[in-house]
């Protein structure tokens, strides 16, 4: 199945009854957008580089054993500073930046270069990119998971 990247806009109640019980935050994270293989592409996308935690993983580790997962959330403040840096950001342009070629060494090492691939990778940049604009216009949280 591969490593996977699964986020989602909760409230802060909702948060903290999730701290309590790590089997329903993993059923709960299965509702939210899932990048799949994609994560590490639109990591790179987004932030330029691989090794930042930011936008994938922004925020404190999420408290609970969920296996081989690791599991941050992003506070309303900082899902509104995340949300800002993607003010300009549009589904064409997103996907007028995507050079496949440049994924060569990240997960899942297996790119064709063609159109298609770029336009995965291109719209699943975008789901994060909505998903943060509307957390922060609900002055939500952001959990997010890779495993």
């Amino acid at each position: 199945m591969g490593l996977h990247y699964r986020a989602l806009a909760v409230d802060e109640a909702r948060l903290a009854s999730l701290q309590q019980s790590p089997i329903e935050t993993d059923m709960v994270l299965s509702s939210g957008i899932d990048l799949g293989k994609y994560w590490a592409a639109v990591q790179i996308l987004l932030a330029g580089r691989l090794e930042s935690e930011e936008p994938l993983m922004t925020g404190s580790e999420f408290g609970g054993d969920l296996g081989d997962q690791v599991v941050r959330v992003a506070s309303p403040a900082d899902v509104k500073r995340v949300a800002a840096g993607f003010a300009q950001l549009t589904l064409e342009g997103l996907r007028g930046s995507v050079d496949v070629a440049a994924f060569a060494d990240v997960y899942p090492y297996s790119w064709d270069e063609d159109e298609l691939e770029a336009w995965r990778v291109a719209n699943a940049a975008h789901e994060l990119v909505l998903l943060y604009r509307k957390a922060a216009d609900g002055d939500q949280c952001v959990l997010a998971a890779v495993g």
